[in-house]
């Protein structure tokens, strides 16, 4: 619980900052955000048709702050979630975590859609991650932590811009490197159980499009594709993260919003209820809910 009171605190004092500071026209700096938080519950008493009480809290927010003068283009973007949530009595699980900040440099070639470009992402999460068994004589155990894993990706090459809304980022020189701060998780993220980390040389391809598609309804769509040069042998070994995050503003603050992400990728273990570590799997996470919106 005092990662989430940290966490909603830290949104929220971002969010007073940013509305303090009215944005300037004709500025090289455009800077903004956005925070979603999503609370539900159900209690029952006595309920003849039976069920179980519940709650559930999921916050999500996103910034950015985008620099344009001349030639020269620097976009980047914090973007963080955090959920919980509670079933029958049982103790709070995580329903969604993570942190990610993208940072993009570009210089714009002669063709003013292209831009030369080095792009870095680093992405990490809050709190520990629990692998649940559903049997009470099987504990629980970690698979994850803050910090572990640790993404950290470092890409050169070419962004196509042909408007505000959509980026194709093409990169043959990718390095992307994993790190974990205890060595326990390390197989499960294929780095040499004596290491803590890891790092692949390959191709990189990002594609980005958002925008509102009608009024009151956005659209961002993420899919990036990585290929490592020394271990792509067929399709399966190319890393897919595909992310898909709809939101229907229903009243000034209220709004519906759906994300998805799909995630493939073979380097990543898949843990059994024992513990043990088997092959990848596909991970796919889908989160859909009500709440309060706040755009800045």
């Amino acid at each position: 619980m005092k990662t989430i009171t940290l966490l909603l605190i830290s949104i929220f004092i971002s969010a007073f900052a940013f509305s303090q500071n009215k944005p300037v026209k004709d500025t090289v700096w455009r800077a903004g955000g956005n925070i979603i938080l999503t609370v539900a519950q159900t209690s029952f008493t006595n309920w003849a048709a039976g069920g179980e009480n519940s709650y559930s809290g999921t916050s999500r927010a996103g910034f950015f702050g985008n620099y344009k003068k001349n030639k020269i283009m620097w976009e980047n973007n914090l973007d963080m979630a955090y959920g919980r949530a509670s079933q029958g009595g049982s103790k709070l699980k995580k329903t969604d975590d993570f942190i990610e900040l993208n940072s993009k440099f570009g210089y714009q070639t002669k063709n003013t859609k292209w831009f030369y470009t080095v792009v870095f992402n680093g992405k990490t999460q809050f709190s520990k991650g629990y692998q649940y068994s559903d049997v009470d004589t099987i504990p629980d155990f970690t698979t994850s932590q803050p910090f572990a894993p640790l993404y950290l990706n470092l890409a050169i090459g070419i962004d196509f811009q042909p408007n505000k809304y959509l980026s194709l980022f093409i990169s043959p020189l990718n390095s992307k490197n994993i790190y974990v701060n205890d060595i326990k998780y390390s197989q499960r993220y294929s780095i040499d159980s004596a290491k803590h980390f890891r790092s692949d040389l390959g191709a990189l391809v990002k594609f980005k499009f958002n925008k509102e598609i009608v009024k009151n309804v956005s659209f961002l769509t993420k899919l990036d594709l990585f290929a490592n040069y020394l271990a792509l042998e067929s399709v399966k070994d190319i890393d897919v993260n595909w992310e898909i995050l709809i939101s229907m503003k229903v009243y000034k603050m209220l709004s519906v919003n759906l994300n998805t992400q799909l995630i493939w990728d073979n380097d990543v273990k898949y843990v059994y209820e024992n513990g043990t570590l088997g092959d990848a799997r596909v991970q796919f996470k889908e989160i859909f809910g009500a709440g309060l919106a706040y755009k800045f």
